[in-house]
């Protein structure tokens, strides 16, 4: 079991496995570089956490990211935008006192399925209804912090919202994390299967979910496709000035390239907005081998000619995708 204790003004998690974590270090004023004055600064974490636990293991959750949302915001003097995904809960109330105390343009951004009743300052409400349910709309690189109330792993589209830099905590348990996470998250375990996640969202982790989702997949495809095309313009400029023989061998490598390319193609057919592409990268494939069958040079100039407009009208395809 984990229990948290408070020594010289640090707030110390003793975790599932005995190990310490700090969670918040207020007995430094150096570290506080906040405008918010020290002392003011221990009234309003001691004041909330008094306020947030209450010896469940949602109010462990609650008093953990609070404390970590605040030593972010103690590190430097500048607006905080807090985006919470999920039901209102005390979390949201405290976050709500607390970020204009730092700066009165900090803002929560609540993405809630009801909204409290009640008048809230400081607060931006989120309402998006997708058709079909399960979609989070949010828009990328806009929050400082994000908090995912869910019981899953934060989906990609909510990552991307969080700035370079930013944090998404959730609760999960650490085996559950993909391996390229694992780097920069920081897991606080209360048990040996529930931990709070500090996710932080660097721009290489940002590129590497980019290229991972779905969307990403179907542009690396796509890329695939384009560069497939453009690897047989770059060889049919050349392929007069190489021997008969590498002639052959470069020409069917490049038939056995665009055939490939076919097949990445039929497995994104269906979510492009071409119709023509199909039938306009099979002709490119079928005026290469054309060109490779052809020993009449009137003919293999014709299929030349064939290819290099096929070519011209591929590539302005691949411009639609």
């Amino acid at each position: 079991m984990s229990q948290m204790t408070f020594n010289n003004g640090e707030f110390i998690l003793h975790d599932a496995f005995n190990k310490p974590r700090s969670l918040i270090n207020l007995g430094s004023p150096a570290a506080n570089r906040s405008d918010l004055l020290q002392q003011s600064l221990i009234n309003e974490v001691n004041g909330t956490l008094q306020r947030l636990f209450d010896q469940t293991p949602s109010g462990a959750v609650n008093v953990i990211t609070f404390m970590r949302i605040v030593s972010g915001l103690m590190r430097k003097a500048r607006s905080y935008n807090v985006l919470h995904v999920g039901r209102w809960s005390p979390l949201d109330g405290a976050l709500t006192n607390t970020l204009p105390k730092f700066n009165a343009k900090n803002f929560l951004w609540s993405y809630v399925p009801v909204r409290p009743v009640g008048q809230f300052a400081n607060v931006n409400f989120i309402f998006v209804k997708v058709h079909g349910g399960g979609e989070i709309i949010v828009p990328e690189n806009k929050f400082d912090a994000v908090i995912f109330s869910e019981q899953t792993l934060p989906p990609t589209e909510l990552l991307l919202a969080s700035k370079d830099g930013g944090k998404i905590f959730f609760v999960a348990s650490k085996e559950s994390l993909p391996d390229f996470w694992t780097t920069t998250a920081q897991t606080f375990d209360l048990e040996q299967n529930f931990s709070v996640v500090e996710l932080e969202l660097s721009p290489s982790l940002k590129d590497e979910l980019r290229r991972r989702s779905p969307q990403g997949q179907l542009d690396d495809k796509k890329s695939q496709i384009r560069q497939t095309v453009l690897k047989v313009r770059d060889v049919m400029k050349k392929i007069n000035a190489l021997p008969p023989q590498e002639q052959n061998a470069c020409l069917d490598e490049h038939i056995a390239e665009v055939a490939r390319a076919e097949k990445v193609l039929n497995e994104i057919f269906l979510e492009l907005r071409s119709n023509t592409i199909k039938l306009n990268l099979n002709m490119l494939k079928e005026f290469l081998i054309d060109f490779r069958l052809y020993d009449d040079e009137q003919m293999k100039s014709r299929a030349a000619e064939d290819l290099d407009r096929q070519i011209d009208i591929l590539l302005k395809d691949l411009d639609t995708l």
